[in-house]
């Protein structure tokens, strides 16, 4: 597979651990999302892919939140 960037066949497969967060103040109280992917990099340009798996992009786009209160 050759880089979408630059055309390079030049990347290697790494494993990531990543910890997503939505931005923006309206979103300060929903949760993190810890998912760990196939990180591919090309070792050319930098240009990097990644794939989230399906049940933490579902998790991502249903919009789940944890409010924080004296209840919670």
């Amino acid at each position: 597979m050759s880089c979408t960037s630059c055309g390079s066949g030049n990347q290697s497969k790494f494993a990531a651990e990543l910890n997503i967060q939505h931005t923006g103040l309206k979103n300060l109280n929903r949760q993190a999302v810890l998912a760990f992917a196939d990180l591919v990099v090309c070792l050319d340009c930098g240009r990097s892919q990644l794939t989230i798996p399906k049940d933490k992009l579902a998790f991502l786009a249903g919009g789940t939140s944890k409010t924080k209160g004296a209840n919670s």
